[in-house]
Protein backbone atom coordinates (compact mmCIF):
# COMPACT_ATOMS: atom_id res chain seq x y z
CA UNK A 1 0.00 0.00 0.00
CA UNK A 2 1.24 3.93 -0.63
CA UNK A 3 2.40 5.84 1.75
CA UNK A 4 -0.45 8.54 1.49
CA UNK A 5 -2.89 5.39 1.33
CA UNK A 6 -4.64 4.73 4.72
CA UNK A 7 -6.63 1.35 6.18
CA UNK A 8 -10.12 2.30 6.95
CA UNK A 9 -13.06 0.04 7.69
CA UNK A 10 -16.38 0.62 6.79
CA UNK A 11 -17.75 2.47 9.84
CA UNK A 12 -15.12 4.89 9.20
CA UNK A 13 -15.92 5.82 5.72
CA UNK A 14 -19.70 6.34 5.90
CA UNK A 15 -21.56 9.82 6.96
CA UNK A 16 -23.78 9.58 9.68
CA UNK A 17 -26.81 9.93 7.30
CA UNK A 18 -25.35 6.65 5.20
CA UNK A 19 -26.32 3.39 6.27
CA UNK A 20 -24.17 -0.19 7.31
CA UNK A 21 -26.89 -3.09 8.34
CA UNK A 22 -28.36 -6.15 7.45
CA UNK A 23 -31.29 -6.62 5.26
CA UNK A 24 -34.92 -7.80 6.79
CA UNK A 25 -35.94 -10.93 8.23
CA UNK A 26 -38.65 -11.49 5.70
CA UNK A 27 -40.17 -15.15 6.16
CA UNK A 28 -42.14 -17.18 3.64
CA UNK A 29 -45.08 -16.10 5.52
CA UNK A 30 -44.44 -12.82 5.25
CA UNK A 31 -44.52 -12.64 1.08
CA UNK A 32 -46.96 -11.93 -0.93
CA UNK A 33 -47.16 -12.09 -4.75
CA UNK A 34 -49.14 -9.52 -5.34
CA UNK A 35 -47.32 -6.87 -3.28
CA UNK A 36 -45.70 -4.04 -4.34
CA UNK A 37 -42.13 -4.07 -2.70
CA UNK A 38 -39.84 -6.38 -4.05
CA UNK A 39 -37.59 -8.36 -1.53
CA UNK A 40 -34.06 -8.69 -3.47
CA UNK A 41 -32.22 -11.78 -2.57
CA UNK A 42 -29.00 -13.46 -2.88
CA UNK A 43 -29.39 -14.75 -6.42
CA UNK A 44 -29.73 -11.49 -7.25
CA UNK A 45 -26.14 -10.25 -6.58
CA UNK A 46 -23.50 -10.88 -8.49
CA UNK A 47 -19.76 -10.11 -8.49
CA UNK A 48 -19.74 -6.71 -9.45
CA UNK A 49 -23.14 -7.21 -11.36
CA UNK A 50 -26.46 -7.37 -10.02
CA UNK A 51 -28.48 -10.23 -12.07
CA UNK A 52 -32.09 -9.37 -11.29
CA UNK A 53 -33.43 -13.09 -11.32
CA UNK A 54 -35.37 -12.87 -8.50
CA UNK A 55 -39.43 -12.76 -7.93
CA UNK A 56 -40.48 -12.33 -4.40
CA UNK A 57 -42.46 -9.51 -2.93
CA UNK A 58 -44.19 -8.23 0.26
CA UNK A 59 -47.14 -5.93 0.94
CA UNK A 60 -45.93 -2.31 2.16
CA UNK A 61 -47.74 -2.62 4.91
CA UNK A 62 -46.09 -5.76 5.96
CA UNK A 63 -42.82 -4.02 4.93
CA UNK A 64 -43.73 -1.14 7.47
CA UNK A 65 -45.25 -3.36 9.69
CA UNK A 66 -41.49 -5.50 9.95
CA UNK A 67 -39.69 -2.15 10.16
CA UNK A 68 -38.20 -2.83 6.88
CA UNK A 69 -35.21 -0.93 5.54
CA UNK A 70 -35.65 0.27 1.82
CA UNK A 71 -33.24 -0.07 -0.45
CA UNK A 72 -31.90 3.41 -2.29
CA UNK A 73 -30.51 3.58 -6.22
CA UNK A 74 -26.79 3.23 -5.58
CA UNK A 75 -26.25 1.29 -2.26
CA UNK A 76 -23.77 -1.43 -2.22
CA UNK A 77 -25.10 -4.68 -1.27
CA UNK A 78 -22.78 -7.32 0.12
CA UNK A 79 -23.75 -10.90 0.13
CA UNK A 80 -23.15 -12.68 3.48
CA UNK A 81 -23.33 -16.17 2.01
CA UNK A 82 -21.84 -17.93 -0.86
CA UNK A 83 -20.71 -18.00 -3.80
CA UNK A 84 -18.82 -16.79 -3.76
CA UNK A 85 -18.85 -15.07 -0.38
CA UNK A 86 -18.50 -11.12 0.48
CA UNK A 87 -19.40 -10.54 -3.13
CA UNK A 88 -20.72 -7.33 -4.02
CA UNK A 89 -22.51 -5.06 -6.24
CA UNK A 90 -24.56 -1.39 -6.78
CA UNK A 91 -28.16 -1.68 -6.73
CA UNK A 92 -29.07 -0.07 -9.72
CA UNK A 93 -33.30 0.04 -8.94
CA UNK A 94 -34.74 3.26 -9.52
CA UNK A 95 -37.92 4.13 -7.22
CA UNK A 96 -38.20 5.49 -3.28
CA UNK A 97 -39.61 2.64 -0.86
CA UNK A 98 -40.12 0.08 -3.54
CA UNK A 99 -37.18 -2.37 -2.83
CA UNK A 100 -35.75 -4.27 0.14
CA UNK A 101 -33.66 -7.03 0.55
CA UNK A 102 -33.06 -10.28 2.81
CA UNK A 103 -30.77 -10.68 6.27
CA UNK A 104 -28.02 -12.45 4.42
CA UNK A 105 -27.02 -9.13 2.31
CA UNK A 106 -25.57 -6.21 4.09
CA UNK A 107 -26.53 -2.63 2.83
CA UNK A 108 -23.91 -0.16 2.49
CA UNK A 109 -25.13 3.39 1.82
CA UNK A 110 -21.74 6.00 1.89
CA UNK A 111 -23.56 9.14 1.88
CA UNK A 112 -20.35 11.21 1.37
CA UNK A 113 -18.45 12.95 -1.02
CA UNK A 114 -14.97 11.52 -0.57
CA UNK A 115 -14.95 7.70 -0.98
CA UNK A 116 -16.09 6.99 -4.77
CA UNK A 117 -19.27 4.36 -4.19
CA UNK A 118 -17.35 2.38 -7.16
CA UNK A 119 -13.90 2.23 -5.92
CA UNK A 120 -15.42 1.20 -2.65
CA UNK A 121 -17.15 -2.01 -4.81
CA UNK A 122 -13.97 -2.68 -6.75
CA UNK A 123 -12.30 -2.42 -3.27
CA UNK A 124 -14.83 -5.15 -1.48
CA UNK A 125 -14.97 -7.53 -4.78
CA UNK A 126 -10.89 -7.72 -4.77
CA UNK A 127 -8.88 -10.52 -3.66
CA UNK A 128 -7.40 -8.81 -1.14
CA UNK A 129 -10.94 -7.92 0.84
CA UNK A 130 -11.98 -12.05 0.04
CA UNK A 131 -8.88 -13.18 1.76
CA UNK A 132 -9.78 -11.47 4.74
CA UNK A 133 -13.33 -12.01 4.24
CA UNK A 134 -12.42 -16.14 4.03
CA UNK A 135 -10.42 -15.66 7.65
CA UNK A 136 -13.43 -14.45 9.07
CA UNK A 137 -15.79 -16.88 7.54
CA UNK A 138 -18.34 -19.21 9.88
CA UNK A 139 -20.25 -22.32 9.46
CA UNK A 140 -19.64 -26.11 8.75
CA UNK A 141 -22.28 -26.80 5.47
CA UNK A 142 -22.25 -23.14 4.49
CA UNK A 143 -20.06 -20.60 4.94
CA UNK A 144 -21.23 -16.86 5.89
CA UNK A 145 -19.67 -13.76 6.73
CA UNK A 146 -21.54 -11.85 9.99
CA UNK A 147 -21.72 -8.12 9.58
CA UNK A 148 -19.78 -7.63 12.67
CA UNK A 149 -17.06 -9.41 11.17
CA UNK A 150 -17.28 -7.59 8.11
CA UNK A 151 -17.06 -4.27 9.97
CA UNK A 152 -13.16 -5.21 11.21
CA UNK A 153 -11.94 -5.51 7.70
CA UNK A 154 -9.34 -2.55 7.21
CA UNK A 155 -9.83 -1.70 3.50
CA UNK A 156 -7.25 0.21 1.49
CA UNK A 157 -8.44 4.26 0.98
CA UNK A 158 -6.31 5.78 -1.72
CA UNK A 159 -6.64 10.07 -2.20
CA UNK A 160 -9.69 10.97 -4.35
CA UNK A 161 -7.92 12.15 -7.26
CA UNK A 162 -6.94 8.29 -7.15
CA UNK A 163 -9.83 6.56 -6.58
CA UNK A 164 -10.88 8.80 -9.56
CA UNK A 165 -7.97 7.28 -11.29
CA UNK A 166 -8.54 3.67 -10.06
CA UNK A 167 -11.88 3.45 -11.12
CA UNK A 168 -11.13 4.61 -14.70
CA UNK A 169 -8.36 2.68 -15.33
CA UNK A 170 -9.79 -0.81 -14.01
CA UNK A 171 -12.99 0.13 -16.03
CA UNK A 172 -10.70 0.60 -19.29
CA UNK A 173 -9.36 -2.76 -18.86
CA UNK A 174 -12.57 -4.31 -17.63
CA UNK A 175 -14.05 -3.10 -20.69
CA UNK A 176 -11.16 -4.70 -23.06
CA UNK A 177 -11.67 -7.59 -20.94
CA UNK A 178 -15.47 -7.83 -20.81
CA UNK A 179 -15.50 -7.55 -25.08
CA UNK A 180 -12.90 -10.73 -25.02
CA UNK A 181 -15.15 -12.48 -23.35
CA UNK A 182 -18.12 -11.42 -25.27
CA UNK A 183 -16.46 -12.36 -28.38
CA UNK A 184 -15.68 -15.75 -26.58
CA UNK A 185 -19.37 -16.44 -25.56
CA UNK A 186 -20.18 -15.67 -28.71
CA UNK A 187 -17.66 -18.46 -29.98
CA UNK A 188 -19.42 -20.60 -27.48
CA UNK A 189 -23.10 -20.05 -28.82
CA UNK A 190 -21.26 -20.97 -32.66
CA UNK A 191 -19.71 -24.22 -30.73
CA UNK A 192 -23.46 -25.62 -29.84
CA UNK A 193 -25.38 -24.65 -32.93
CA UNK A 194 -22.74 -26.47 -35.20
CA UNK A 195 -23.25 -29.36 -32.59
CA UNK A 196 -26.84 -29.51 -33.43
CA UNK A 197 -25.98 -29.01 -36.68
CA UNK A 198 -23.49 -32.29 -36.90
CA UNK A 199 -26.73 -34.34 -34.60
CA UNK A 200 -29.55 -33.17 -37.04
CA UNK A 201 -27.37 -34.35 -40.44
CA UNK A 202 -26.76 -37.33 -38.23
CA UNK A 203 -30.37 -38.70 -37.72
CA UNK A 204 -31.63 -36.65 -41.39
CA UNK A 205 -29.48 -39.46 -42.67
CA UNK A 206 -27.04 -36.87 -44.06
CA UNK A 207 -24.07 -38.05 -42.57
CA UNK A 208 -23.82 -41.52 -43.64
CA UNK A 209 -25.28 -41.03 -47.33
CA UNK A 210 -22.34 -41.72 -48.72
CA UNK A 211 -21.73 -44.53 -47.06
CA UNK A 212 -25.18 -46.04 -47.96
CA UNK A 213 -24.42 -45.28 -52.00
CA UNK A 214 -21.34 -48.23 -51.11
CA UNK A 215 -23.50 -51.07 -48.91
CA UNK A 216 -27.41 -49.92 -50.38
CA UNK A 217 -28.82 -53.87 -49.55
CA UNK A 218 -31.37 -55.48 -51.82
CA UNK A 219 -32.21 -55.50 -55.56
CA UNK A 220 -30.00 -52.96 -57.66
CA UNK A 221 -31.56 -52.83 -60.73
CA UNK A 222 -35.03 -52.21 -58.47
CA UNK A 223 -33.29 -49.65 -56.97
CA UNK A 224 -31.79 -47.66 -60.32
CA UNK A 225 -35.78 -48.35 -61.66
CA UNK A 226 -37.37 -47.17 -58.82
CA UNK A 227 -39.69 -43.93 -58.46
CA UNK A 228 -38.74 -42.89 -55.05
CA UNK A 229 -36.69 -39.71 -54.37
CA UNK A 230 -32.85 -39.82 -53.39
CA UNK A 231 -33.70 -38.82 -49.30
CA UNK A 232 -36.40 -41.84 -49.88
CA UNK A 233 -33.98 -44.49 -51.02
CA UNK A 234 -31.46 -43.66 -48.58
CA UNK A 235 -33.72 -43.91 -46.04
CA UNK A 236 -34.68 -47.88 -47.40
CA UNK A 237 -33.38 -49.79 -44.62
CA UNK A 238 -34.51 -46.89 -41.87
CA UNK A 239 -37.60 -47.73 -39.37
CA UNK A 240 -38.96 -46.12 -36.65
CA UNK A 241 -39.52 -47.43 -33.23
CA UNK A 242 -40.38 -47.12 -29.35
CA UNK A 243 -37.83 -47.40 -27.29
CA UNK A 244 -39.69 -50.23 -25.15
CA UNK A 245 -38.79 -52.43 -28.77
CA UNK A 246 -35.05 -51.98 -28.81
CA UNK A 247 -33.98 -51.45 -24.60
CA UNK A 248 -35.67 -52.37 -20.87
CA UNK A 249 -36.28 -48.98 -19.51
CA UNK A 250 -35.66 -49.52 -15.37
CA UNK A 251 -36.89 -46.80 -13.15
CA UNK A 252 -34.62 -45.42 -10.01
CA UNK A 253 -35.51 -46.86 -6.48
CA UNK A 254 -36.33 -44.32 -3.41
CA UNK A 255 -33.08 -45.10 -1.73
CA UNK A 256 -33.34 -43.71 2.14
CA UNK A 257 -31.26 -40.70 2.75
CA UNK A 258 -30.75 -41.49 6.75
CA UNK A 259 -28.71 -45.05 4.67
CA UNK A 260 -26.21 -42.42 3.24
CA UNK A 261 -22.85 -42.00 4.14
CA UNK A 262 -20.46 -39.32 2.65
CA UNK A 263 -17.17 -41.62 2.62
CA UNK A 264 -16.24 -44.86 0.27
CA UNK A 265 -18.43 -47.60 0.60
CA UNK A 266 -19.72 -50.36 -1.54
CA UNK A 267 -22.00 -48.57 -3.55
CA UNK A 268 -22.30 -45.40 -4.80
CA UNK A 269 -25.87 -43.82 -5.23
CA UNK A 270 -26.25 -42.02 -8.75
CA UNK A 271 -28.38 -38.94 -8.29
CA UNK A 272 -30.11 -36.67 -10.27
CA UNK A 273 -27.09 -34.06 -9.25
CA UNK A 274 -24.65 -36.52 -10.79
CA UNK A 275 -25.89 -36.35 -14.69
CA UNK A 276 -25.07 -34.08 -17.19
CA UNK A 277 -25.20 -34.53 -20.71
CA UNK A 278 -22.77 -37.02 -21.36
CA UNK A 279 -21.47 -36.84 -18.51
CA UNK A 280 -21.54 -38.78 -14.90
CA UNK A 281 -20.31 -36.66 -12.35
CA UNK A 282 -19.62 -38.67 -9.74
CA UNK A 283 -17.86 -36.49 -7.62
CA UNK A 284 -20.32 -34.18 -7.23
CA UNK A 285 -21.91 -34.39 -3.72
CA UNK A 286 -21.35 -38.25 -3.62
CA UNK A 287 -23.39 -40.60 -1.19
CA UNK A 288 -22.99 -44.22 -0.68
CA UNK A 289 -24.76 -46.96 0.77
CA UNK A 290 -23.65 -50.42 1.96
CA UNK A 291 -24.88 -53.90 2.84
CA UNK A 292 -27.91 -53.72 -0.08
CA UNK A 293 -30.88 -56.17 -0.60
CA UNK A 294 -30.03 -58.73 -2.76
CA UNK A 295 -33.54 -58.52 -5.09
CA UNK A 296 -32.60 -54.28 -4.24
CA UNK A 297 -29.36 -55.05 -5.93
CA UNK A 298 -30.91 -57.20 -8.74
CA UNK A 299 -32.60 -54.62 -10.02
CA UNK A 300 -31.15 -51.05 -9.12
CA UNK A 301 -27.57 -51.46 -9.82
CA UNK A 302 -26.59 -50.36 -13.02
CA UNK A 303 -24.99 -51.86 -16.04
CA UNK A 304 -22.19 -50.86 -18.00
CA UNK A 305 -23.66 -48.78 -21.17
CA UNK A 306 -26.87 -48.48 -19.25
CA UNK A 307 -28.11 -44.64 -20.45
CA UNK A 308 -29.32 -43.20 -18.03
CA UNK A 309 -31.76 -40.00 -18.03
CA UNK A 310 -33.12 -37.55 -15.61
CA UNK A 311 -36.96 -37.32 -15.06
CA UNK A 312 -37.17 -34.62 -12.92
CA UNK A 313 -36.62 -30.66 -12.98
CA UNK A 314 -37.39 -26.96 -12.94
CA UNK A 315 -40.66 -26.81 -15.64
CA UNK A 316 -39.31 -23.02 -16.61
CA UNK A 317 -35.79 -24.09 -16.82
CA UNK A 318 -35.85 -27.83 -18.30
CA UNK A 319 -33.07 -28.21 -16.67
CA UNK A 320 -33.25 -32.33 -17.24
CA UNK A 321 -33.69 -34.81 -19.91
CA UNK A 322 -30.21 -34.93 -19.17
CA UNK A 323 -28.33 -38.27 -20.28
CA UNK A 324 -24.79 -39.77 -20.01
CA UNK A 325 -23.68 -43.74 -20.58
CA UNK A 326 -22.37 -45.64 -16.95
CA UNK A 327 -18.85 -46.24 -16.99
CA UNK A 328 -18.53 -47.28 -13.84
CA UNK A 329 -19.46 -50.41 -11.53
CA UNK A 330 -20.89 -50.32 -8.23
CA UNK A 331 -23.36 -47.54 -9.07
CA UNK A 332 -27.27 -47.69 -7.57
CA UNK A 333 -30.01 -46.21 -10.20
CA UNK A 334 -31.75 -43.73 -7.47
CA UNK A 335 -35.06 -42.56 -7.72
CA UNK A 336 -36.49 -40.02 -10.89
CA UNK A 337 -33.93 -40.91 -13.11
CA UNK A 338 -34.58 -43.44 -15.39
CA UNK A 339 -32.09 -46.30 -16.70
CA UNK A 340 -31.81 -47.62 -20.24
CA UNK A 341 -30.39 -50.83 -20.90
CA UNK A 342 -30.23 -51.90 -25.44
CA UNK A 343 -30.93 -54.72 -26.98
CA UNK A 344 -29.00 -56.01 -29.94
CA UNK A 345 -31.16 -53.55 -32.21
CA UNK A 346 -29.52 -50.17 -30.84
CA UNK A 347 -26.22 -49.37 -29.48
CA UNK A 348 -26.57 -47.08 -26.26
CA UNK A 349 -23.87 -44.52 -28.13
CA UNK A 350 -26.50 -44.41 -30.70
CA UNK A 351 -29.54 -43.59 -28.84
CA UNK A 352 -27.32 -41.07 -26.36
CA UNK A 353 -25.96 -39.07 -29.08
CA UNK A 354 -29.83 -38.96 -30.45
CA UNK A 355 -31.53 -37.72 -27.58
CA UNK A 356 -29.40 -34.78 -27.37
CA UNK A 357 -31.49 -33.50 -30.51
CA UNK A 358 -34.47 -31.34 -30.42
CA UNK A 359 -36.53 -34.42 -31.81
CA UNK A 360 -35.54 -36.35 -28.64
CA UNK A 361 -36.25 -33.09 -26.48
CA UNK A 362 -39.55 -32.14 -27.99
CA UNK A 363 -41.06 -36.05 -27.67
CA UNK A 364 -39.52 -35.74 -23.93
CA UNK A 365 -40.82 -32.53 -23.04
CA UNK A 366 -44.38 -33.13 -24.20
CA UNK A 367 -44.93 -35.57 -21.66
CA UNK A 368 -44.06 -33.17 -19.13
CA UNK A 369 -46.25 -32.88 -16.43
CA UNK A 370 -45.86 -31.02 -12.55
CA UNK A 371 -46.83 -27.94 -11.06
CA UNK A 372 -45.66 -24.62 -11.80
CA UNK A 373 -42.44 -25.14 -10.41
CA UNK A 374 -41.57 -28.53 -10.90
CA UNK A 375 -41.44 -31.21 -14.23
CA UNK A 376 -41.77 -34.44 -14.49
CA UNK A 377 -41.41 -36.81 -17.49
CA UNK A 378 -42.94 -40.71 -16.30
CA UNK A 379 -41.45 -43.65 -17.26
CA UNK A 380 -44.39 -44.70 -19.93
CA UNK A 381 -43.52 -41.55 -21.51
CA UNK A 382 -39.84 -42.69 -21.90
CA UNK A 383 -41.07 -45.96 -22.89
CA UNK A 384 -43.29 -44.73 -26.11
CA UNK A 385 -40.76 -42.65 -27.20
CA UNK A 386 -39.58 -43.33 -30.63
CA UNK A 387 -36.62 -43.08 -32.37
CA UNK A 388 -35.09 -43.36 -35.75
CA UNK A 389 -33.46 -47.02 -36.25
CA UNK A 390 -30.89 -47.56 -39.01
CA UNK A 391 -28.73 -50.74 -39.29
CA UNK A 392 -26.43 -51.97 -36.54
CA UNK A 393 -23.66 -51.57 -39.32
CA UNK A 394 -24.93 -47.66 -40.16
CA UNK A 395 -25.58 -46.81 -36.31
CA UNK A 396 -21.84 -47.60 -35.93
CA UNK A 397 -20.79 -45.09 -39.03
CA UNK A 398 -23.07 -42.60 -37.48
CA UNK A 399 -21.64 -42.83 -34.17
CA UNK A 400 -18.17 -42.79 -35.30
CA UNK A 401 -18.76 -39.51 -37.27
CA UNK A 402 -20.33 -37.83 -34.59
CA UNK A 403 -17.55 -38.34 -32.36
CA UNK A 404 -14.89 -37.45 -35.05
CA UNK A 405 -16.99 -34.10 -35.08
CA UNK A 406 -17.47 -33.51 -31.99
CA UNK A 407 -14.56 -34.11 -30.48
CA UNK A 408 -13.15 -31.59 -32.47
CA UNK A 409 -16.06 -29.37 -30.79
CA UNK A 410 -14.87 -30.66 -27.78
CA UNK A 411 -11.00 -29.34 -28.18
CA UNK A 412 -11.89 -26.00 -29.11
CA UNK A 413 -14.67 -25.76 -26.26
CA UNK A 414 -11.92 -26.73 -23.76
CA UNK A 415 -9.68 -23.72 -25.10
CA UNK A 416 -12.33 -21.19 -25.02
CA UNK A 417 -12.26 -22.58 -21.25
CA UNK A 418 -9.50 -21.87 -20.81
CA UNK A 419 -9.17 -18.18 -22.19
CA UNK A 420 -12.82 -17.45 -19.95
CA UNK A 421 -10.25 -18.94 -16.78
CA UNK A 422 -7.63 -16.41 -17.97
CA UNK A 423 -9.77 -13.44 -18.48
CA UNK A 424 -11.15 -14.44 -14.37
CA UNK A 425 -7.59 -14.45 -13.42
CA UNK A 426 -6.72 -11.57 -15.08
CA UNK A 427 -9.84 -9.61 -13.59
CA UNK A 428 -8.92 -10.68 -10.20
CA UNK A 429 -4.93 -9.38 -11.04
CA UNK A 430 -6.21 -5.87 -11.99
CA UNK A 431 -8.15 -5.57 -8.53
CA UNK A 432 -5.32 -6.59 -6.75
CA UNK A 433 -2.69 -4.37 -8.26
CA UNK A 434 -4.92 -1.40 -7.74
CA UNK A 435 -5.39 -2.25 -4.11
CA UNK A 436 -1.61 -2.64 -3.26
CA UNK A 437 -1.20 0.60 -5.41
CA UNK A 438 0.28 -0.52 -8.38
CA UNK A 439 -1.99 0.46 -11.06
CA UNK A 440 -1.62 3.45 -12.01
CA UNK A 441 2.13 4.52 -13.01
CA UNK A 442 4.15 6.95 -11.44
CA UNK A 443 3.05 9.64 -14.21
CA UNK A 444 -0.54 8.81 -13.62
CA UNK A 445 -0.06 8.97 -9.96
CA UNK A 446 2.04 12.46 -10.73
CA UNK A 447 -0.97 13.56 -12.52
CA UNK A 448 -3.31 12.51 -9.66
CA UNK A 449 -1.47 14.89 -7.31
CA UNK A 450 -1.75 17.52 -9.32
CA UNK A 451 -5.57 18.01 -9.03
CA UNK A 452 -7.18 20.34 -7.26
CA UNK A 453 -8.30 18.14 -4.71
CA UNK A 454 -5.65 15.65 -4.25
CA UNK A 455 -4.66 15.20 0.09
CA UNK A 456 -3.37 12.54 1.85
CA UNK A 457 -5.95 9.55 2.33
CA UNK A 458 -5.40 10.40 5.82
CA UNK A 459 -7.04 13.95 5.79
CA UNK A 460 -10.04 12.23 4.05
CA UNK A 461 -11.18 10.45 7.13
CA UNK A 462 -10.80 13.22 9.47
CA UNK A 463 -13.26 15.19 7.37
CA UNK A 464 -15.63 12.30 7.35
CA UNK A 465 -15.13 12.15 10.71
CA UNK A 466 -15.82 15.79 11.77
CA UNK A 467 -19.13 15.69 9.22
CA UNK A 468 -20.34 12.74 11.59
CA UNK A 469 -19.65 14.64 14.48
CA UNK A 470 -21.30 18.13 13.11
CA UNK A 471 -24.67 16.09 13.15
Amino acid sequence: MREDWVKATIDDVIHDSGIFKDGDWVESKDQDQNGEIRLIQLADIGDGIFLNKSERYLTKIKAQELKCTYLKEGDILVARMPYPLGRATIFPLKGDEKHVTVVDVAIIRLNNDLILQKYFLYIINSPISRKEIEKLQSGTTRKRISRKNLSTILFPIAPFPEQRAIVAKIEELFSKLDNGISNLNKAKEKLEIYRQAVLKKAFDGELTKEWRKENLIGDIENVISSSKSFKELCYANWRYERLSEVSDAIGGYAFKSNNFRKDNGEFQVVRIGNIRPGKLRLNESPVYINNIDESILSKYELKLKDVIITLTGTRKKRDYGYTTIVNKAKLLLNQRIAALRFNEKCLPEFFLYYSWTDNFKNQFFESETGNVGQGNVGMKAIRETIIPLPTIEEQLQIVSKIEEKLSVCDDIEKSLYESLKICDILRQSILRKAFEGKLLNELEIEACKKEFDWEPADKLLEKIKKLRLSK
